[in-house]
């Protein structure tokens, strides 16, 4: 078995990604590349692809290294991959409709808390709405 230090860094994080993978899932790598449906292996794939992405590997290059084609790690990533986009989507119609400095405001809060636009407004306006509850409450009291 070669040393995981003399490996290219990519490599070395490929091959400690699948060895997780087949521990993990009690697999072999002919199961995990292989052409079985059965779906405790096909949550394995699903696993490694999520995995392999996080440390930046793109869609490609997980298709080669599980032996799929590109279309089916996409579509292990589909629901996740298209809500973030609906969401960012939804983010911009909402920053559209801002002032241009309410605007900066929200895309630099939404940056420097890693969220969206329109995670960081739906949350101010949920305070806010809580805070005019609460208002109201101790009025009428």
């Amino acid at each position: 078995m070669t040393d995981l230090g003399q490996l290219p860094l990519k490599a070395a994080v490929r091959k400690r990604i699948v060895s997780e993978v087949l521990e993990d899932n009690g697999i072999s790598m002919a199961e995990l590349v292989g052409r079985s449906r059965i779906p405790r292996i096909v949550d394995a794939r699903r696993e490694a692809a999520v995995m392999l992405l996080a440390e930046g590997f793109s869609i490609g290059r997980i298709a080669k290294i599980l032996r799929r084609d590109h279309a089916t790690v996409l579509y292990y990533f589909s629901d996740k991959k298209r809500e973030k986009m609906r969401n960012r989507q939804r983010g911009q119609i909402v920053l559209d409709v801002l002032n241009a400095d309410v605007r900066a405001i929200v895309a630099a809060y939404a940056k420097a808390t890693d969220a969206t636009p329109l995670t960081t407004v739906i949350e101010w306006i949920s305070e806010r709405a809580r805070f005019e509850a609460e208002s109201r409450a101790r009025a009428a009291a």
